[in-house]
C-alpha cells in the first residue's frame, strides 16, 4: 500500500531525546516522502517552537504538538484543532504538581512556560539545561495564567522516582476526565479530555479525507499508543518501551544511532 500520511513522534523515535536537529539521513528520507506527495507530520509532545526548524525547509505543512492538543497548518498559519484545559482545572493541576514535581511547566500558544522558582533551583543541573534554554521563565506561573486567562494546552512535570502512580491518582480523583499520559517513567503530562495523539491523527485524517488505514504511525512511548492504534501501519524503534512494542506492527531500527531512518526507507517506500 502507498501510504498517504506519515505521522511521527520525535524524541526517541525520529531523533534522539532532546535533539534539536535531524540527521542528514533522516532529512533526506523526510524530503523524499514529502516530494512523493505524502504528508509527513511531526506529532510530538514538544511545543511548536521546540520542533526542529528543518521540517519547514523540507516542506512539512501540518504539525501536531503538545501531545495532540494542537494541529497547526504552517501553510495557512492557522490552527486546525486546539484543545485547552479549563482555566480552573489548569490552576488546580499546577497546585497539585507543585507538591510533588521536581519541575512543573505548561504549554501555551507555541511555547513552554515555567516558574522562576524552578529555574533558580535547577539552572545549574545539566539535565535541565535544554529545557531552560527553550522555556519562558515567569515570576509566578499560576498568576500569569490567571491574569492573562491563558489557554493552557498541556501541563507537564518531571517527577521524583516512584511518584507517577500517586500523582496520577491524586489528579484523577480531584479532577476526573483529563487525559493523563507520559513519555518517560519520571514524567507526567496532563491535557484536556480527548486530547491525545491518536485523536489528533483521526481529526487530521478526516480533514484531509484520508482513511486511517492509509496512514503510518511511528512512536516509542506511552503517549504514542493511541496514535499507533489508529494507523494502518505502526513502526517502533527497538528503544521503544514494552507497551509500544506489544502493539506495533514492526519493531526495527534505533533512534539513538540513526538506524531508524533506514527502517522508514524500508517500509514506507
Amino acid at each position: 500500500m502507498k501510504y498517504k500520511l506519515i505521522v511521527s513522534d520525535l524524541d526517541g523515535t525520529l531523533i534522539p531525546l532532546r535533539s534539536e536537529t535531524l540527521s542528514t539521513k533522516t532529512r533526506e528520507i523526510v524530503s523524499k516522502i514529502v516530494e512523493s506527495g505524502v504528508y509527513f507530520v511531526p506529532c510530538t509532545g514538544r511545543s511548536f517552537n521546540c520542533i526542529p526548524k528543518e521540517f519547514e525547509d523540507l516542506g512539512t505543512r501540518f504539525y501536531i504538538y503538545a501531545n495532540g492538543a494542537v494541529i497547526y497548518d504552517k501553510m495557512t498559519h492557522s490552527f486546525l484543532r486546539e484543545n485547552y484545559i479549563e482555566l480552573d482545572c489548569a490552576l488546580s493541576v499546577i497546585d497539585i504538581l507543585k507538591k510533588y514535581g521536581i519541575l512543573v511547566y505548561t504549554f501555551i500558544d507555541k511555547d513552554m512556560y515555567t516558574d522562576k522558582f524552578y529555574f533558580d533551583k535547577l539552572c545549574g543541573n545539566e539535565e535541565f539545561s535544554y529545557f531552560f534554554s527553550k522555556a519562558t521563565i515567569l515570576d509566578d506561573l499560576s498568576t500569569y495564567i490567571m491574569d492573562n486567562k491563558a489557554k493552557v494546552q498541556k501541563i507537564s512535570a518531571t517527577l521524583n522516582p516512584g511518584e507517577y502512580d500517586t500523582v496520577y491518582q491524586t489528579i484523577n480523583n480531584i479532577i476526573p476526565g483529563l487525559t493523563i499520559t507520559s513519555f518517560t517513567e519520571n514524567n507526567i503530562e496532563i491535557l484536556s479530555e480527548g486530547s491525545d495523539k491518536g485523536t489528533a491523527l483521526c481529526f487530521l485524517c478526516d480533514s484531509l479525507e484520508i482513511n486511517n488505514e492509509e496512514c503510518a504511525a511511528l512512536g516509542d512511548s506511552d503517549n504514542d499508543i493511541e496514535m499507533i492504534k489508529n494507523a494502518g501501519l505502526s513502526i517502533a524503534p527497538i528503544n521503544a518501551n514494552d507497551n509500544v512494542k506489544m502493539i506495533a506492527n514492526i519493531i526495527e531500527g534505533d533512534a539513538n544511532n540513526d538506524t531508524f531512518a533506514d527502517t522508514l526507507m524500508k517500509y514506507i517506500f
